[in-house]
Order: C-alpha cells, then sequence, then structure tokens
C-alpha cells in the first residue's frame, strides 16, 4: 500500500497537532493578555483612590490651616 500523505507534504495527524498547537499558544496568550490588563487595570483604580485620597487630604488641611 502506498503512502500517499508523502507526496502532499503534511500527514493529517501531523496538521491535526498544529493546528492543535496553535490553538493552545493562542488561548495562552488570550489568557495573558486577560492577566496583564486586568493588573494594569486594577493599579489604575488603586492610584485614582490615592490621588482622590490625596487631593482630599490636601483640600482639606489646607482649608483648615487657612481658617
Amino acid at each position: 500500500m502506498a503512502d500517499d500523505s508523502k507526496g502532499s507534504g503534511l500527514s493529517t495527524t501531523e496538521v491535526v497537532l498544529i493546528v492543535l498547537g496553535v490553538l493552545v499558544v493562542g488561548w495562552f496568550l488570550l489568557g495573558l493578555a486577560h492577566v496583564i490588563f486586568g493588573l494594569v487595570w486594577t493599579f489604575a483604580k488603586v492610584a485614582l483612590v490615592v490621588i482622590l485620597i490625596v487631593l482630599g487630604a490636601k483640600f482639606l488641611f489646607g482649608r483648615s490651616k487657612a481658617s
């Protein structure tokens, strides 16, 4: 029985493995991007809260010193 897959390049198994590999890598990169975005978003929220607290404290203490 002749092997017809040799002339066409990749066998079906190799194609399936390549597709699965691409899907796994894509899923991993998507998860990584999600984690990075989540961390950046969390840091942005924390920074905003800190800025608001600092500005509020300056406003309150600055006002109390003036009076």
